[in-house]
């Protein structure tokens, strides 16, 4: 059985898992639950506190993805977690505008930026 290849790569940083994307595309709802479940696992470090989404390189996701990153907000809220994202391309950051997503999950331009505020 092949293992399928993980969309993800959480690095802990002390209370601080920063997410980079490794797929440029999330074009399928089977991908987006996959995404889901990785993301999940990600805030699940007991002294996980902040979770980082780095978009950088992330061209093309599903309109699932908004419903697993909702999931995400609300599940690290519940176990006293922020979560934040950066990088996002230019057409990702109107979309995530368009449908006042920076309310639900704070962008900031770099990944430096983020782990500053």
């Amino acid at each position: 059985m092949t293992q399928s290849k993980q969309l993800t790569h959480v690095t802990a940083e002390g209370e601080t898992s920063i997410v980079r994307f490794q797929a440029e595309r999330i074009n399928d709802f089977a991908l987006a639950r996959k995404l889901g479940e990785e993301l999940m696992a990600a805030i699940k470090r007991p002294e996980c506190r902040q979770i980082i989404l780095d978009f950088d390189g992330l061209d093309y996701v599903v309109s699932e993805v908004f419903s697993v990153l909702l999931r995400l907000a609300h599940e690290a809220e519940q176990r006293g977690c922020r979560v934040k994202a950066c990088n996002l391309s230019r057409f990702f950051r109107e979309i995530y505008e368009t449908m006042r997503f920076q309310h639900v999950v704070p962008t900031y331009e770099t990944l430096e930026e983020a782990l500053k505020a």
